[in-house]
C-alpha cells in the first residue's frame, strides 16, 4: 500500500511546480492609454515568431473593459548537433489586460497548462513586441543607476605606500594628495 501512494504523492508535489498561472506585469511610461491598447491588439492579432510557426491563433477583445483572451498554437523542429530533430509543439493561453493606471500597464496572464518558465518567455517575446510597435522600449537614464560610474571618474586612494629610502622618495616626482597635510608634503 505504501508503495503504491508514492507515485501519487509525488505526482501531487510535482505537478502543481510544473503547471500553474503566471502573472507579469509591464508599464509604459510616455505613452498614452489608447496607443498601448493599439499596440497590444495589434500584437495580439499579428505576432511575429522567428523560430515558431503559428498554427492557429484566436484573439478576443473587449475595448470596455481592455481585456484581451488568447489562444495560440505552434509548432516548430530544432534541429542540435549530433542529435535527431526534436518535433515541439505549444499551446498558450493567456489573457492580457490593461490597467487604467497612469503610466498604462499592461497585465500578461498565462491561463493554460504549460511550464512557467514557457510562459514567461512568452510573456516577455510579447511585450517585446508591444515595445517595437510603441518605437522602442526608453533607455533608462544611467546616472539614476546606484552602480553607475561616469567614465571620466577616477577614484582617489589613501593608501599608504610602504616607507622608502629618502633618496628614492626625493627622486620621484611630487604629486599633489588633497588628503596629505602641508607638513608631510
Amino acid at each position: 500500500m505504501k508503495h503504491r501512494l508514492l507515485p501519487l504523492l509525488l505526482l501531487l508535489i510535482v505537478a502543481p511546480t510544473l503547471a500553474g498561472c503566471l502573472r507579469v506585469k509591464e508599464s509604459f511610461p510616455d505613452h498614452d492609454r489608447s496607443t498601448v491598447w493599439t499596440a497590444i491588439k495589434t500584437v495580439a492579432e499579428e505576432p511575429t515568431y522567428q523560430e515558431w510557426h503559428l498554427l492557429e491563433n484566436r484573439v478576443w477583445a473587449d475595448p470596455d473593459s481592455a481585456r484581451l483572451e488568447i489562444y495560440r498554437v505552434a509548432r516548430r523542429t530544432l534541429h542540435r548537433p549530433q542529435a535527431r530533430p526534436l518535433n515541439e509543439r505549444r499551446e498558450w493561453r493567456f489573457q492580457v489586460t490593461l490597467d487604467e493606471k497612469d503610466p498604462p500597464t499592461a497585465t500578461f496572464l498565462s491561463r493554460g497548462w504549460a511550464v512557467p518558465m514557457h510562459a514567461r518567455i512568452e510573456a516577455d517575446r510579447f511585450f517585446d513586441d508591444v515595445w517595437e510597435v510603441l518605437g522602442g522600449r526608453p533607455v533608462p537614464d544611467p546616472r539614476l543607476d546606484p552602480e553607475y560610474v561616469h567614465p571620466d571618474f577616477r577614484e582617489i586612494t589613501s593608501e599608504v605606500e610602504d616607507e622608502a629610502p629618502p633618496a628614492t622618495r626625493e627622486a620621484r616626482p611630487r604629486e599633489f594628495d588633497p588628503i596629505m597635510s602641508d607638513e608631510d608634503r
